[in-house]
C-alpha cells in the first residue's frame, strides 16, 4: 500500500492513502464461495520466509515464523493450492528467559539448523528449512492445515 504522511498545522499527523480502490469487484459471487481445501496432512519440507518476535495476549515473548511449502510438493490431486506454495504460521517458539522456554527454543532451533547462545535474532532464521508435519485442526467451523511438528530436514 502506498502511503504518504503530511504535516497538519495543528501539530497532528494526517495519513493519506493513495491508489486504494473505493470498491472491489470479484470474478464470482462471494456469498456462494466454498472454503478451499486445506493443504493435505503430511510431511513436507518448509522454508522460513518470515520471522519476527511477538508478544502473546498474556505478555509472553515468542518467535512467530511463517513457512512456505513449495507447490512442487503438493499432491497431484490437490487443486486448491497456489502456484506460490502454501504459507503456514508457527507460533510455538517461546522466548521467555526461563529453563522451559530456553529448552523449547533450543529444540526449535536445532530442527531448523540454527544455534543460539545468548542472543536470538529472528531474522537469522530466514531461508532455513526443516521437515514439517502438517495436520488438520478445526477452526471457525472448518478444518485448516497447521504445523504439528518441526524436525531437521537432513
Amino acid at each position: 500500500m502506498n502511503t504518504a504522511v503530511q504535516e497538519v498545522s495543528n501539530d497532528t499527523t494526517e495519513t493519506e492513502v493513495e491508489d486504494v480502490p473505493q470498491m472491489v469487484s470479484f470474478s464470482e459471487d462471494v456469498d456462494t464461495q466454498e472454503a478451499p481445501q486445506p493443504l493435505p496432512a503430511g510431511v513436507y519440507i518448509g522454508e522460513i520466509i518470515e520471522s519476527t518476535i511477538a508478544r502473546s495476549k498474556k505478555g509472553s515473548l515468542y518467535c512467530k515464523t511463517v513457512w512456505n511449502i513449495g507447490s512442487d510438493q503438493f499432491p497431484a490431486d490437490y487443486i486448491d493450492g497456489s502456484d506460490d506454495g502454501a504459507k503456514l504460521s508457527y507460533f510455538r517458539a517461546p522466548l521467555e528467559d526461563n529453563a522451559g522456554s530456553r529448552s523449547s527454543l533450543k529444540n526449535f532451533c536445532q530442527a531448523v539448523g540454527y544455534t543460539v547462545k545468548r542472543d536470538f535474532d529472528p531474522t537469522a532464521l530466514l531461508g532455513l528449512t526443516a521437515r514439517i508435519t502438517v495436520k488438520h485442526e478445526p477452526y471457525n467451523g472448518r478444518k485448516v492445515a497447521n504445523i504439528a511438528k518441526i524436525e531437521n530436514a537432513e
